[in-house]
């Protein structure tokens, strides 16, 4: 079966958790692929392919703040 999180904020925006701390809750937790959307950056994107094990499938995204909502978008490559 499989566990996906699509929406994941880190301490580089309004998350609590480090991107190795978020890495180490997803596996406890069993996920199988994730995305992380912090808010208004992409700063720890670069940071998850340091820590990121063979088995777990990584999306790089965003949530970005415009004018009248909130988008949340996600980078998706075959």
């Amino acid at each position: 079966m499989i566990k996906a999180d699509l929406h994941i904020h880190s301490n580089f925006s309004d998350g609590s958790d480090s991107i190795p701390e978020l890495i180490k809750n997803i596996q406890d937790a069993g996920i199988n692929i994730f995305a992380i959307t912090d808010h208004d950056t992409i700063g720890g994107l670069s940071e998850v392919q340091k820590h990121l094990p063979s088995n777990i499938k990584f999306i790089k995204g965003v949530e970005l703040t415009c004018k009248t909502d909130i988008t949340l978008t996600l980078i998706i490559k075959n």
